[in-house]
């Protein structure tokens, strides 16, 4: 395999987007990346990603040709309006974007999405279904169900038809469209199968989610089976379209299966592992084809089902050993393939596969200033909890120094039930770069590693999350890795709440807490949801009694917070309200002992602006630097 470079690209996007030079740990670290979302063009020519606009510090649309050796802009962001989230390849000539924006009207956040029609040029640029959007309100408008490769200029896309969601068929020129399924006002999404025909569909019916399928060539739907509807993640059609491909738990861990919607008990397994949950699939190619499940033990791995796909992936383990590599695209001819090579200590490059001569084109970075010097190592720890249990999670430690009497940072992660993988974070970088050990926990209450491990889930259960984060800490200080005089805990959304109880439970363990749009009690989280079709499922994990609202509440436990917080939100936060983050903030203030809260303007849960990350990783600095010193 040969290995070329072809240019560096973000020389020539720098004149575009950036203003200056990155220098300082936090502007390197609180940069969003120079590109992602980053997309093939079906003939493999043309490369599409975005990029942070740093006039207005939003995303914005690029477009590279490999083949000419050029890069413009296709489409920008209105920094306080809508912004793209995402784009993808209709045909060589024409992307489609989802765009959002935050609406107020109601009282509280609500996203707002529409679809953009985009030509590769920038020329010709259309929002799609404004008409009919204005006649009914719509929250979701971005949803495209099959992208009709074979008809290039056309897409099935989810609309609104009068009080539910129905199929239309879209001119992605013109947006001209016609309906083939009309809407159902209970109906929140649909499903198509392999020849462009609804076969899925949710309902919302006595507050909850109910999923109904159709036979192809009848009319009628019936309900999938009771007992399989809570439990089942739909992926799609197999290509026969008599069985659905589906995340399911067997065992009590996530696995591949194909399900017969008319006769449950002939289901089949495709892929279970015997350690690890399925957390992944990767689709490629023409007509999106299913190539491989993705599982994460140590790092994550991949199980495959196209044999020259497989080829590729260990021809790549060999050119990069040791890396992490992700192969996310592939031109329709299968020619040209996209590849992503990343690991803990590199924030990745991505690459161009010709798989006809075997080149490898590197055509960008996505973090070129954050140096592997520079960067702390990661790796796998395992620990013993009070009652035995071995708890998996990552240390990472800061760079050119020894693992010993260092201050250090506790790192729960959100969810609850997400979890932390092996890779590059930009957040546990920048704390590595200040001199900071870093513990990253997969407690009890983390997915992916099966149903009775992911338990009643952390609001319920959130003293086991806090025992588990508390028992890393004290097998790090046992080891004398930590200095038990020098750490704070600090996390973001349900990791700021377990981060919050942690410090209110085990007094005298931890110097300071930084919480990022972290939810700060339970009976507001379960209340902003009441609006939503989700409403009961998060009323009933959240849980409500006495321990959940009052002992599990942060903000009714103000008064025992006893060490300084440092509180961050998003203004347009509609995941967790910025009431949150307000009324806590207000009250630990008046306390006078260097807790502070800010709330950012014009920004969601992810905090995904450069000014907005750098000011925040400043504050984040000064005040690790203030309360648990440093060594950097």
């Amino acid at each position: 395999m040969r290995l070329l470079i072809l240019f560096q690209l973000m020389t020539l996007a720098s004149t575009h987007v950036h203003s200056r030079e990155l220098q300082t740990p936090e502007e390197i670290f609180g940069h969003m990346p120079e590109l992602w979302d980053v997309m093939l063009s079906p003939n493999g020519r043309q490369i599409s990603y975005l990029t942070m606009y740093e006039k207005n510090d939003s995303p914005i649309l690029a477009i590279l040709d490999l083949e000419k050796k050029s890069l413009h802009i296709a489409l920008a962001s209105t920094r306080d309006d809508f912004h793209i989230q995402w784009c993808q390849w209709a045909n060589d000539t024409r992307l489609l974007c989802g765009v959002r924006g935050v609406n107020h009207d109601f009282g509280f956040p609500l996203p707002i999405t529409r679809l953009v029609t985009v030509s590769s040029d920038g020329k010709h640029n259309k929002v799609l279904f404004a008409s009919r959007t204005s006649r009914y309100f719509t929250q979701r408008g971005d949803i495209v169900l099959d992208w009709l490769p074979d008809e290039p200029d056309y897409v099935l896309a989810e609309i609104a038809d009068g009080k539910g969601m129905g199929v239309a068929r879209v001119n992605i020129r013109n947006g001209s469209m016609s309906m083939i399924e009309p809407g159902h006002e209970k109906v929140t999404h649909i499903m198509l199968d392999a020849q462009h025909k609804p076969r899925i569909r949710y309902e919302f019916i006595d507050k909850k989610l109910k999923l109904f399928y159709r036979n192809p060539g009848e009319d009628n739907w019936l309900p999938i089976n009771e007992a399989a509807d809570e439990n089942i993640n739909p992926i799609g059609f197999d290509s026969r379209d008599d069985g659905l491909l589906a995340f399911k738990r067997v065992d009590g861990r996530l696995s591949l299966v194909e399900l017969d919607l008319n006769d449950p008990a002939n289901e089949k397994i495709i892929y279970a592992n015997p350690k690890a949950e399925l957390d992944r699939y990767i689709s490629l190619g023409k007509y999106n084809r299913l190539v491989a499940v993705g599982y994460t033990t140590d790092k994550t791995r991949f199980q495959f089902f196209d044999p020259e796909i497989a080829q590729l992936f260990k021809k790549l383990e060999i050119t990069f050993p040791g890396k992490l590599i992700n192969i996310t695209g592939a031109s329709w001819d299968k020619k040209y393939y996209l590849v992503f090579v990343s690991d803990a200590q590199d924030a990745g490059s991505y690459y161009r596969y010709n798989f006809v001569n075997q080149d490898l084109e590197k055509f960008a970075a996505a973090r070129p200033k954050a140096k592997r010097e520079m960067l702390g190592k990661m790796s796998q720890i395992k620990y013993p909890a009070r009652d035995g249990t071995i708890i998996p999670g990552y240390l990472t430690l800061p760079p050119n120094l020894k693992a010993t009497n260092l201050p250090a940072v506790i790192l729960p992660h959100g969810g609850p039930s997400g979890r932390d993988y092996f890779g590059f974070d930009w957040l546990v970088q920048y704390l590595a770069a200040k001199g900071y050990a870093i513990l990253q926990s997969n407690y009890r209450n983390s997915g992916g590693y099966g149903e009775a491990w992911e338990g009643e889930g952390g609001f319920k259960n959130w003293q086991q999350t806090v025992n588990d984060l508390t028992d890393g800490l004290q097998h790090l200080i046992k080891n004398g890795v930590v200095d038990p005089g020098r750490v704070c805990i600090m996390g973001w959304s349900y990791g700021g709440y377990a981060a919050l109880m942690s410090t209110l439970e085990e007094k005298g363990k931890y110097q300071c807490v930084i919480s990022i749009d972290a939810p700060v009690d339970p009976h507001f989280l379960v209340d902003e949801n009441k609006n939503y079709v989700v409403y009961s499922k998060i009323k009933e994990f959240i849980g409500s009694d006495e321990n959940v609202i009052e002992r599990g509440s942060p903000l009714k436990r103000a008064d025992e917070l006893n060490v300084p917080a440092l509180l961050f939100h998003g203004e347009d936060d509609f995941v967790v309200w910025p009431i949150h983050a307000r009324t806590l903030g207000e009250m630990l203030k008046r306390k006078n002992d260097g807790s502070d809260y800010f709330i950012y303007k014009n920004s969601e849960h992810d905090l995904a602006h450069n000014k907005v990350r750098i000011d925040m990783l400043k504050k984040i600095g000064d005040f690790l630097a203030v309360h648990i010193g440093t060594v950097k």
